[in-house]
């Protein structure tokens, strides 16, 4: 006879199911977030534990499916690779990109350095590796959360290496003159 399960035994399935993923020593996400890639904050929880919430989320969101949570981590004005932008305007800039390079991906590389500013922003500093038409790179990158509310918002994006191109175009600009 085929045994049925009622609903007071399927409880203990995600549970089970959990068990069994850590026991075969699959990696499990367990960054608390929405069903588009946002951070579920937490009032109780440490500013330093939302500030590693929003990275993991920002880095999720980084699949041509997963674009939508982008809208719910950026503040309304961000510095984004050095340009004063809305986070509207981000959020085209990444979905456009994403679109033009569906074979993009990137992964943080080792910790995420965090930086207490002050009470209300945090600086997170880390490594991406990007995978790209066939080329890995690595980025030393970073960004700066503020608190709005009971949420923390990106506020400033950007890596080293495009801060330095940036840097050399500038100056050459300037030399050009």
């Amino acid at each position: 006879p085929v045994r049925r399960f009622e609903p007071d035994t399927m409880r203990f399935f995600p549970a089970l199911l959990l068990f069994l993923l850590f026991a075969c020593g699959q990696e499990v996400k367990t960054t608390p977030e929405d069903s588009h890639g946002a951070p579920a904050e937490n009032e109780t929880s440490s500013p330093e534990s939302n500030a590693l919430n929003v990275v993991q989320s920002w880095n999720n969101c980084h699949h041509p499916d997963s674009t939508g949570g982008f809208a719910a981590l950026f503040d309304q004005s961000v510095i984004y690779y050095k340009t004063k932008l809305s986070g509207q305007k981000c959020l085209e800039k990444k979905v456009s990109f994403l679109q033009k390079h569906p074979d993009f991906n990137q992964r943080i590389i080792g910790e995420i350095q965090l930086d207490t500013l002050s009470a209300d922003e945090i600086k997170c500093s880390f490594v991406k590796e990007t995978r790209m038409d066939g080329k890995s790179n690595r980025y030393s990158a970073y960004m700066h959360l503020k608190k709005r509310g009971s949420d923390w918002k990106i506020t400033i994006e950007g890596d080293e290496t495009t801060d330095m191109n940036l840097q050399k175009k500038k100056s050459f600009l300037l030399e050009t003159d």
